[in-house]
């Protein structure tokens, strides 16, 4: 039992830490409309999320950390490699893919990026 407390604990400090790091990459898009010395930081950001996640097949490192520490507590456990999708999903109650995350994802990447080039240069 004090193992299993250990595990699920850790898991949901790591949910927490992903939850405060999305925020932080959406709530950044948004903050540098009103702070311009803001974007080339959100720049960082974003380039260091994507980065980070292509050693680890394009998965967040969070991700899997969090999938193998739950998988200590029940052995079917999964997320599909996908936080966003799995928390989403159970918050919710939506029915989205992991594919259709990435591709909302990926539009809000460029779209970010775009902004913050223009934001940044302007």
């Amino acid at each position: 039992m004090p193992g299993k407390f250990k595990y699920q604990a850790s898991a949901n400090i790591i949910v927490l830490i992903h939850v405060f790091w999305t925020l932080l990459l959406f709530g950044g898009a948004v903050f540098m409309f009103f702070a311009r010395w803001y974007a080339p930081f959100q720049i960082g950001l974003m380039s260091f999320t994507l980065l980070i996640a292509i050693p680890f097949g394009r998965t967040c490192p969070l991700t899997l950390f969090e999938e193998w520490l739950r998988k200590k507590i029940n052995p079917d456990y999964t997320n599909n490699r996908s936080y966003m999708v799995t928390y989403i999903n159970k918050i919710f109650g939506t029915k989205f893919s992991r594919k259709q995350i990435i591709i909302y994802n990926g539009c809000f990447y460029v779209a970010a990026y775009i902004a913050a080039a223009l934001i940044w240069t302007h």
